[in-house]
């Protein structure tokens, strides 16, 4: 069961949105899994002149992690439940061709202890604090033609790092690190056919502990929609990023994320989809990559303008060195969703 509401305004100039959520999962045969996650969240939009505008956003929310997640700890009797709070600010101005446009955010993640054959399992080493800056460029050089440009700059501050009490130099990690990221690109629209963006760039993240390597290199991405007819669609997304572990051998992964997509509709009313996904994890400072896959197929009928019914069938898997890693899932499901 998945209910959802929003609110959107509808006024000429400025905006405000609120959303709220709730997921609940409920297993016949093992209860310790069932688990209930929900959100709200708020955004708005304040326009100061044609050319002049600021945004804002936050978010709340309280989940339980997937059981697939890799960096979860399977052993625990209940999945882990984290909360996660989310604040952004920005401003975007446009002088003819040229948008600028700057953004600050803050996150903060916290991790509840799971238990696991009675002993407690420790997850207040995954708690941390996120502060994120971006600043983009965009310059149009003709209509559905623009040039990009990216920096972005993030500092993770971990609560358990070499001030705390707790930190244990023997066996914790210091995970505290900041990183950027630069990327320039182009975005087009050719028609209706093909549009989206590619981006090329450079990447780094630099650890305070000197006992963890820095992770950089070339990032690169993509967001691209093909409507190959009127009927059916391709969509073809890439995106590279530094991501934080919970292993407490490694800090973080640089993750190489590739998805393809096709939309196509068979009749007025009735939709058809696949998906592919391929990921490419290396883990920092450890002789180790992993690969993650997932191929879904769904049927989407839509009964009328307020009901629809949602089959879909998909196959994860997950390669390790480490054996325990390892996981293949299939899944079918059968989803009826109501839109008011």
């Amino acid at each position: 069961m998945e209910p959802r509401l929003r609110l959107q305004s509808n006024w000429g100039r400025h905006a405000l949105k609120l959303s709220s959520y709730s997921s609940t999962r409920r297993f016949v045969d093992n209860g310790g899994e069932n688990a209930t996650d929900s959100g709200i969240a708020g955004s708005g939009e304040y326009d100061i002149a044609r050319n002049f505008k600021l945004t804002a956003d936050g978010s709340f929310e309280r989940l339980f992690e997937n059981r697939a997640s890799i960096d979860t700890n399977t052993q625990t009797q209940n999945p882990i439940k984290y909360t996660d709070s989310t604040v952004r600010t920005g401003a975007e101005f446009t002088v003819n061709r040229l948008t600028a446009a700057l953004d600050f955010g803050w996150q903060k993640l916290n991790y509840s202890d799971g238990v696991a054959g009675g002993l407690i399992v420790d997850q207040d080493f995954r708690d941390r604090r996120i502060l994120t800056g971006a600043a983009r460029l965009d310059y149009e050089l003709s209509p559905g033609y623009q040039l990009l440009l990216r920096a972005s700059y993030d500092d993770r501050n971990y609560v358990l790092d070499t001030d705390s009490p707790q930190f244990n130099p023997a066996t914790d990690l210091d995970r505290d690190s900041h990183g950027y990221e630069i990327e320039g690109g182009f975005e087009f629209a050719l028609t209706r056919l093909l549009y989206g963006n590619v981006r090329v760039g450079y990447l780094t993240q630099n650890y305070q502990s000197g006992a963890i390597d820095t992770v950089n290199g070339i990032t690169f991405g993509a967001d691209l929609l093909w409507n190959v007819t009127s009927l059916t669609s391709a969509r073809l997304t890439v995106d590279r990023r530094v991501v934080d572990t919970a292993t407490t051998v490694s800090a973080g992964r640089l993750v190489t994320q590739y998805g393809l997509g096709v939309d196509h509709e068979l009749l007025r009313n009735l939709i058809i989809s696949a998906d592919g996904q391929f990921a490419r994890l290396r883990f920092n400072g450890l002789n180790r990559t992993d690969t993650e896959t997932l191929a879904q197929l769904s049927v989407r009928y839509l009964m009328n303008e307020y009901l629809s019914l949602v089959l879909t069938a998909a196959r994860e898997a997950r390669n390790s060195p480490i054996n325990f890693i390892d996981y293949r899932r299939n899944t079918v499901s059968l989803n009826l969703k109501l839109a008011l």
